[in-house]
């Protein structure tokens, strides 16, 4: 079960990630898409934001 409301941040993700099997990040990278669409540094910021979402998840056992 993945869980994909409401997760903005790295905490967010962090505690949802502890109670289901993923969790999907969708509507805070559009935000950030949509504030930043013309800033060339978009693209890096986009992958701060991932990145730091990957961090908080930490390493995760993906073995079926």
């Amino acid at each position: 079960i993945v869980v994909g409301f409401g997760i903005k941040t790295p905490a967010d993700a962090k505690a949802m990630a502890a109670v289901a099997d993923g969790v999907v990040v969708g509507s805070a990278l559009v935000q950030t898409v949509a504030d930043n669409v013309k800033d060339p540094k978009l693209a890096a910021k986009l992958g701060e934001q991932a990145g730091a979402l990957a961090v908080a998840l930490g390493p995760r056992n993906n073995a079926a």
